[in-house]
């Protein structure tokens, strides 16, 4: 074999070894830690026609000054009668849209004697002098004279009431009126459709 052959062939060799790298399917992103679970009870409103909220109308459930936009089967359900105001009471799972609470998951009956309030329960991380609920990439730290006893019960999982915003660098924060440890979060319900696509991905 000729020198310039030889040096086509290891071209060649070369550039079959990198597209066959190419090919290699990406790694699955590692999961970024548990969700919170919350059961809201509030004021269905819309939030756009009511508090002037994003561009567009989407329901929501207000609990004084605290307000969660819907998402997923929640909005599906509530936005035809988001402008009839009411009791409607929400759980599902909690992020973070713009500077908003974004509660996305199913409506469940509640009457109009309903108390208005919510819980969120997560498991619980110790960090540094700190304490959060944790919530995929949108910790809650939990702040307050009632948030220290719950350091010694990292890694379980606690339902918490109390007073939930954003600090002045849009993170979650979340002071505690009540807290107890529990043994499991409450089931977000889903649709026929919804749990027939878990169950497919599952296999």
């Amino acid at each position: 074999m000729s020198r310039s052959h030889l040096i086509v062939s290891l071209a060649l060799i070369s550039l079959l070894a990198s597209s066959g790298e190419a090919a290699k399917p990406k790694a699955k992103k590692k999961p970024t830690g548990d969700q919170v679970v919350v059961v809201v009870t509030g004021k269905l409103i819309c939030s756009h026609c009511e508090l002037g909220v994003g561009d567009d109308c989407c329901s929501a459930l207000q609990i004084k000054n605290t307000v969660f936009l819907l998402g997923g089967l929640a909005n599906k359900q509530l936005m035809p009668q988001r402008l009839n105001g009411g009791t409607r009471k929400v759980i599902g799972v909690l992020a973070k849209k713009s500077d908003q609470f974004l509660l996305t998951g199913f409506q469940l009956k509640a009457t109009t004697k309903s108390k208005h309030g919510f819980t969120i329960t997560g498991r619980l991380k110790k960090k540094g002098k700190s304490i959060y609920l944790l919530n995929g990439k949108t910790p809650i730290r939990l702040t307050g004279k009632q948030a220290k006893p719950l350091a010694v019960k990292a890694g379980k999982l606690a339902e918490v009431t109390g007073d939930l915003k954003f600090d002045l660098r849009g993170r979650m924060r979340l002071k505690p009126k009540s807290a107890k440890v529990v043994t499991k979060k409450p089931t977000v319900p889903q649709s026929k459709k919804q749990a027939a696509k878990k169950k497919a991905v599952k296999k």
